[in-house]
């Protein structure tokens, strides 16, 4: 028996729990009891029916939460309603139901991650560098729309990256058991990084063991800059007609005039280059290049994306991504403007430990679209005492320079918010949470 007494007050629905309350009047609850109800597709010339597929008890303060024997599927359409009367009530009274509601794409709402650890990085053809990382990454819900709708993403990070170098130097110094060693100034620096934009899911696929798969459009565009400051460095000058005289005046053909080379030095005074009174600088030292802009970054392509559900114990959702994108970054081109075009893969990935999401691999790769270059490498030998103070005349300065090589980084971190929970046994409201975006507010009408 029906009655048109209101009952159903609001409805949550997840992929296998409904969730909400009834009305409360003078402190008491008008349903004692809920039912849920799949609403089947109609068949010819009949309307859609309900089929019961769970019973809830209500609280005292209202509300109900019941479990439902599936997983629901996208598009599938639920019915709750509150029943006024005992269960072995005959014949039993209901409330009006709310409104079918679509349960729509699954993994659809909130979702972020905070990872911290270490990572290796370096350049092309060059060692490694050991790191500590934090990376926050951060998307809102998608909107309703075509083909699963839109959401916007950002991510910010402190890492390792390209830092302002002298090019292709190696420092040679001897040292406390004398041997001679090398050390290359290529540098590798912590700086703060971040990007912006908007991701289109294109298609998804809703997996029978509760995984969810999606490929989305992506575009962003962000910046990067530095926290090292580089230290100034003194070195030796090279010696009279050496390669590395001849390179370090190639590399910086504003120093001296070829036909200098012909006087007993090898890098002239510039004031006094090709007279009498020319005098030769002793030293070369390197100071930190002043820029008034940070190194501008874009890019676009694909990101695929993998859900895995929550665990029993009560966890959250955790997702792998891997972004592959085009686009440009100043960081890797040398500093400058648009020079060349930038390939990047970048991923991160949950390890997967039982239900746990704590412990993840990530890694990236950007490669300069542009023809290799073979750059001849300069040997100097660093000043260990008496070094110059500047600015000094025997002491010619030059400005570090971004390098133009292509980087690469790998790392494991933990993701912290489920590290924190996973110790102390409580539940955050942190950015990796994920949830069903199918909320909706019921209706006294049939």
């Amino acid at each position: 028996m029906k009655s048109d007494r209101p009952t159903v007050n609001r409805v949550i629905v997840d992929r296998q729990t409904v969730t909400g309350s009834v009305l409360v009047a003078d402190g008491v609850a008008v349903a004692r009891f809920v039912r849920v109800c799949l609403r089947n597709k109609p068949v010819a010339n009949q309307k859609a029916y309900d089929s019961q597929v769970a019973i809830a008890d209500v609280d005292h303060n209202g509300n109900f939460r019941a479990a439902l024997p599936d997983v629901l599927s996208p598009g599938q359409k639920v019915v709750v309603q509150g029943i006024t009367s005992d269960l072995d009530a005959t014949p039993r009274t209901y409330g009006l139901s709310s409104h079918s509601v679509s349960t729509g794409l699954p993994y659809s709402g909130l979702f972020g991650t905070f990872i911290a650890g270490a990572e290796q990085s370096g350049f092309s053809s060059d060692g490694i560098n050991t790191n500590a990382f934090i990376s926050a990454f951060i998307r809102s819900a998608y909107t309703s729309g075509p083909l699963g709708g839109v959401a916007l993403s950002g991510r910010v990070r402190l890492l390792s990256a390209p830092q302002q170098s002298a090019p292709n130097i190696v420092s040679t110094l001897v040292d406390p058991t004398g041997t001679i060693t090398q050390q290359s100034l290529t540098n590798v620096g912590a700086v703060i990084d971040y990007s912006i934009g908007p991701e289109w899911r294109l298609k998804q696929w809703n997996l029978p063991n509760s995984q969810s798969s999606r490929v989305s459009f992506i575009a962003g565009i962000g910046e990067t800059t530095p926290l090292n400051t580089v230290t100034p460095t003194i070195f030796n000058a090279p010696a009279y007609l050496s390669d590395d005289c001849t390179n370090l005046i190639n590399q910086n053909p504003a120093l001296v005039s070829g036909a200098n080379l012909s006087t007993p030095a090898c890098l002239q005074n510039a004031a006094a280059a090709g007279t009498s009174s020319a005098t030769a600088y002793k030293y070369v030292a390197y100071v930190q290049q002043k820029r008034t802009n940070f190194f501008f970054k874009w890019g676009v392509g694909g990101r695929f994306t993998h859900v895995y559900p929550a665990g029993a114990d009560g966890g959250k959702p955790y997702a792998g991504m891997l972004d592959i994108t085009m686009g440009q970054d100043q960081s890797v081109t040398g500093g400058g403007g648009a020079k060349h075009a930038v390939f990047k893969i970048d991923g991160q990935y949950p390890l997967l430990l039982g239900s746990s999401s704590m412990l993840y691999i990530f890694g990236s790769s950007s490669v300069r679209l542009h023809a290799n270059k073979n750059d001849p490498t300069i040997t100097l030998s660093t000043v260990q005492t008496g070094a110059p103070a500047l600015p000094n005349s025997s002491v010619v300065v030059l400005s570090t320079e971004q390098p133009d090589r292509d980087f690469y980084r790998i790392g494991i971190g933990l993701n912290l918010v489920d590290a924190y929970n996973q110790i102390f046994k409580k539940s955050t409201n942190s950015q990796s949470t994920q949830s069903s975006d199918t909320t909706i507010s019921s209706s006294s009408k049939p």
